[in-house]
């Protein structure tokens, strides 16, 4: 070889990008809480911040993802990109902004529900909303970012196309192929074409339905099965719906026009969700709905009402009805309750309350099982073949599910020929390249738990000692120590708390602490006195209740 061809080799190698790295923080082996980023040589960009729902927690209701492992390394997002208005997208806004302060990226809906959010917990003029233009390009902390429409369970749901160096991302968000949702733009099939045309690296896609065959039903179907069904009642008709999805409020608005009845929202989220759309121009040609108060006036084969509580959630306007307590509404025998809604894992026992109540009260049930009255918003198996055949990434990483959706999902991208697939935990950094993934480090991930107006650890000792009292109750102890002339213990008061105890009990427990403090311990330290009693009443409590309660004593010391 001579020196020139050798000179034209040296001069044709090319240092190799950097990778693209990939962070997801919730929304990675779970349903909720979603929070993803993406750096490029110490520039990042986070793509949604959204909470999720706590479970077996007393008190706790909701979580947001721990981003504590982000700051112990200094990393803060220059940017936030929301692809949509679900609150597990962006309901952690208000607990984690602050601590970036960086500019929010999104379309006016989902603007319009965030600062509804907001509100509640500060002043609107701190919060720094930009709003964008669907398929147009904009360059944020260092990527090319464009916002690609998509069909979903709520309007102006976007999947997020990124460009920076050589490497190409669409992160999926939450998405399905509709042709017909009703209210929305149709997903922006040319434009997603054209991506996989120009080659795209990798596609972070949304796993929830990938167990599931088939297609995901249309909305468009929904709205006939829901008019073919109210149009052969005779009834009152109650439908539970998640309030955000606006498509089928609107299809539920014509559904009462066709089958001469006015629509009735109850629950303050509906109509939240309502003004939003309304301001948004998003429910034309929708019937306005009547204050509950009205209902009255009709009887009752033209009354309609949409409500929340599809989930069985205490103290919504299905749990209120059930039970029999709504302010403004008293359902009566003979009544109708069409759940337009599936059953999301988890919240089995609430639905079954909920489901007992009516029942017995002597309302008609149907559920999805019976009339195809619902569809999801997330994408069954061939709709995501079709993506993959429209996209043709090099790699797929299936995110937005618990780990058996994510594995599902990556068996569909294998059997599609996809080269690559990596299932992410939340924490995993990964690094994205021209070959397949990997992961090179793992930071801190995990929970924040929403207790009132605080954000708290998951093993926080309020939270733990709560956990126990709900499960095994608590005695609280209250004493006097009379030191002179003759040294003796006097018990003034036992309370228990959350504990079956009858009078005899509570007196032999009375009679056990008073005779077995020696009276030498009457001039030990207080501490050790208070172990003694503390030992003394949980040893009485595990024999004779089969209980570890907490165990709290007060004591009065007099000389």
């Amino acid at each position: 070889m001579n020196q020139a061809s050798s000179i034209a080799q040296v001069q044709i190698r090319r240092t190799p990008p950097a990778p693209l790295l990939f962070l997801p923080l919730g929304g990675a082996g779970e349903i909720g809480g979603n929070l993803a980023l993406y750096g490029y040589q110490d520039q990042w960009l986070a793509i949604d911040c959204g909470l999720g729902f706590a479970r077996g927690i007393p008190g706790v209701d909701q979580w947001v993802p721990d981003i504590s492992g982000l700051e112990e390394v200094k990393i803060r997002p220059q940017a936030l990109v929301i692809t949509h208005g679900h609150e597990d997208h962006i309901g952690a806004i208000p607990w984690l902004w602050s601590k970036w302060r960086c500019p929010i990226y999104t379309t006016p809906f989902t603007a319009h529900l965030i600062r509804d959010r907001w509100t509640q917990f500060a002043d609107l003029s701190e919060l720094d909303l930009q709003l964008i233009k669907p398929l147009t390009q904009y360059q944020l902390a260092g990527f090319q970012v464009e916002w690609v429409p998509v069909t979903h369970s709520i309007p102006e749901a976007h999947s997020i196309y990124l460009k920076v160096a050589e490497h190409t991302l669409l992160h999926t968000g939450d998405w399905k192929l509709d042709a017909a949702p009703v209210v929305g733009a149709l997903t922006a099939s040319q434009r997603l074409q054209e991506i996989g045309a120009a080659g795209l690296d990798t596609l972070v896609c949304d796993s929830t339905n990938a167990p599931n065959a088939g297609w995901s039903r249309s909305e468009a179907e929904v709205q006939t099965g829901l008019k073919q069904v109210i149009s052969q009642l005779d009834r009152r008709v109650v439908v539970t719906c998640f309030a955000s999805n606006i498509a089928r409020m609107y299809s539920l608005g014509q559904v009462a026009q066709a089958t001469g009845r006015k629509i009735t929202l109850l629950g303050r989220t509906m109509q939240r969700l309502y003004q939003a759309a309304k301001a948004n121009q998003y429910l034309e040609g929708m019937p306005a709905p009547i204050p509950a108060r009205d209902l009255g006036y009709l009887p009752a084969h033209e009354q309609l009402i949409v409500c929340t509580g599809s989930q069985g959630e205490p103290g919504s306007a299905l749990a209120r009805l059930a039970a029999g307590t709504h302010p403004e509404l008293e359902l009566e025998v003979g009544d109708y309750v069409l759940f337009s809604s599936k059953v999301i894992p988890g919240n089995e026992l609430a639905l079954e309350k909920i489901y007992n109540q009516l029942l017995k009260r002597g309302m008609i049930l149907m559920t999805e099982r019976q009339h195809p009255i619902h569809a999801s918003g997330h994408p069954a198996q061939e709709e995501i073949m079709q993506l993959l055949q429209w996209l043709q990434p090099s790699t797929l990483i299936p995110v937005h599910g618990e780990y058996r959706h994510q594995h599902k999902n990556q068996e569909v991208a294998q059997a599609s020929g996809i080269t690559y697939t990596y299932i992410p935990h939340n924490g995993d950094l990964v690094a994205l390249g021209r070959g397949a993934p990997r992961k090179v480090r793992e930071y801190k991930a995990g929970r924040w738990l929403i207790d009132g107006k605080q954000l708290f650890a998951q093993d926080a000792l309020h939270l733990s000692e709560r956990q126990n009292l709900s499960q095994q109750g608590g005695v609280y102890l209250h004493l006097v120590i009379q030191h002179t002339p003759n040294p003796h213990v006097q018990v003034l008061a036992i309370d228990f708390w959350g504990l079956a105890v009858t009078a005899q009990l509570e007196q032999d427990l009375h009679q056990h602490l008073t005779q077995s403090l020696l009276v030498s311990l009457l001039e030990s330290a207080p501490s050790v006195l208070e172990w003694h009693l503390q030992r003394l009443t949980f040893n009485w409590c595990k024999r004779f209740l089969a209980k570890t309660p907490r165990i709290k004593v007060h004591i009065l010391s007099l000389n």
